[in-house]
């Protein structure tokens, strides 16, 4: 593997981070850090999968554990994930401040259009999709589709952006000068 990814070890024990960086290079170590804006307008951390509210303070964290080897940062705005309505452009805007290791966007992304607002406006390095592409591969080879987290599967059926792909999505940041990595533009 050329990167791995920690999420609750690295807050249940930052010094893992410190360790795990140490041995195999900052650049191997991504943390994944899902966040929920709270009581006192401040960002708190959550861990097991967002389920789960800790007393971690997001800002601080981040420079704590930059600090420690992170190499990579990935951010998701827990109140903006699978509702397919944009990223927390605010949120991305503050950490990009912050940080000087790579950022990725994730939770919001319902559109094309959102993916270029969170590249432009809070000039992130990356963003990682899940239902944006997903659920039309699950509702077109899953007779069950229905069932499971309701949430998603609803703001699915009222979305017009049924089927983007990720070469049309990639063709699209391109069409708007932005910088994305491909493997072969003949397959744009």
């Amino acid at each position: 593997a050329d990167k791995v990814t920690i999420n609750s070890a690295a807050v249940r024990n930052p010094d893992f981070i410190r360790d795990a960086s140490q041995e195999y290079g900052s650049s191997t170590i991504a943390v994944s850090l899902e966040t929920i804006f709270s009581e006192g307008n401040k960002y708190y951390v959550l861990i097991e999968s967002g389920r789960e509210k800790t007393n971690v303070e997001l800002f601080s964290f981040i420079e704590k554990i930059q600090k420690l080897g992170a190499g990579e940062l990935i951010i998701t705005s827990i109140q903006h994930e699978g509702r397919r309505k944009g990223f927390n452009i605010d949120l991305y805007k503050k950490i990009k401040k912050l940080t000087s290791v790579p950022l990725v966007a994730h939770g919001g992304a319902g559109s094309v259009e959102d993916i270029v607002e969170v590249f432009q406006e809070a000039d992130v390095d990356a963003v990682s999709l899940a239902s944006l592409l997903h659920y039309s591969y699950m509702k077109k080879n899953n007779e069950n589709f229905e069932q499971g987290n309701m949430i998603f599967s609803q703001n699915y059926n009222n979305d017009s952006n049924q089927k983007l792909t990720i070469n049309g999505i990639k063709k699209s940041l391109l069409d708007k000068n932005i910088n994305i990595r491909i493997w072969n533009k003949n397959q744009i």
